[in-house]
């Protein structure tokens, strides 16, 4: 190699260095941004710190490459190399699935990535062995950010792990009251009562019942109107009555770890739509919200599962009559609870005559 083609290709690869520490720069800086993004929209803790780790792991790669680049560290190049490489590789898996899902993905960072590895010299030396080492550990960084949230999934799907357990860990009972002998009843009494026969490592966030009710006639075989009864009270979240209609505060005023949701006593399907889409329940909860018994009326009531600690315990709820009403027939109760947005579990239904 004479000493011009010596010059030009130690002025090649101070322009790869240059352009691939600025790269990998920007590489990490999207990986933070991104991970902080998605994150903040998650509510399990595990997927947060997996993802936020993920974006670490990822960005301190590139941070290390970028500066052992921009000091003229020997494993550097190697290591810059193999990632921009990554970059590539990662795209163009992105641009296929795209693809398959009928959808365009350009990746730019892909295409950027490819355009600074054709500002190497063109004849490259090989890499001296000692620096597999330092490959073989940016990749299993790269691996480990890949890998990090896949596995806290995996580790949240219920039964998986006692992270979360399955729906048939609860015991859901239905209780109801309501007296016979008098024709229609001044007030309903609806309880739900559960037991966990397993317990659940790092219990957080947010469950709900929904009690759900229908009036009918089997005499005529049509149901009743469902506003027959309305909410009364709900022991335990301060609720409170003005005139015929239930005003429901926000957990902030609450004594205990119970509230009531501000949509109830209202068509079942609306009411679980709207409790599904709050608890950013999965897909499979909200595009089946629950016909599984009758259709009615509902009320939710939220839990602080960061206070009550998914303890055994019970609700009640107190329905009242339309004084005007005066019918003949059958008022039929159940309850559900959603765990977490995850999995939602129905007590077996309870009927009374009125």
């Amino acid at each position: 190699m004479t000493t011009g083609e010596t010059v030009t290709a130690a002025t090649l690869w101070a322009r790869f260095d240059r352009w691939a520490s600025a790269l990998l720069m920007l590489f990490a800086i999207v990986e933070v941004a991104v991970s902080i993004l998605v994150s903040s929209a998650m509510r399990e803790p595990v997927l947060v710190a997996a993802t936020m780790a993920a974006g670490l792991a990822a960005a301190a790669t590139h941070l290390i490459a970028m500066y052992g680049l921009s000091v003229g560290r020997a494993w550097a190049r190697p290591v810059g190399v193999t990632l921009l490489w990554l970059a590539v590789v990662v795209g163009l898996v992105q641009v296929v699935t795209a693809l398959s899902s009928g959808s365009l993905y350009i990746p730019l960072g892909a295409i950027a990535a490819g355009l600074v590895l054709r500002m190497r010299p063109p004849d490259r030396p090989p890499w001296p062995q000692r620096h597999a080492p330092s490959v073989v550990v940016a990749l299993l960084l790269v691996s480990l950010s890949f890998g990090l949230p896949s596995a806290a999934g995996y580790l949240l799907r219920p039964g998986n792990s006692a992270l979360s357990v399955r729906p048939d860990s609860l015991v859901l009972t239905a209780g109801l009251a309501c007296d016979e002998s008098t024709g229609m009843p001044a007030e309903i009494r609806m309880t739900a009562t559960w037991r966990w026969k397993e317990a659940e490592i790092l219990a957080h966030g947010t469950d709900a019942l929904a009690f759900r009710w229908q009036t009918s006639d089997p005499a005529s075989d049509a149901s009743i109107s469902t506003r027959t009864f309305l909410l009364k009270d709900a022991p335990g979240t301060g609720v409170s009555l003005v005139g015929q209609h239930a005003t429901n505060p926000g957990r902030e005023r609450t004594t205990g770890p119970f509230w009531l949701e501000d949509t109830g006593s209202d068509n079942t399907d609306t009411v679980m739509s709207d409790l599904m889409t709050g608890l950013q329940a999965g897909d499979h909860l909200i595009r089946a919200p629950a016909r599984e018994h009758h259709e009615g009326s509902a009320q939710t009531v939220m839990i602080d599962v960061d206070r009550q600690e998914l303890r055994d315990g019970s609700f009640l709820i107190v329905l009242g009559s339309d004084p005007s009403v005066h019918l003949r027939g059958i008022l039929k109760v159940d309850v559900a609870y959603v765990h977490g947005g995850r999995w939602i579990v129905w007590s077996d239904p309870v009927s009374c005559s009125l």
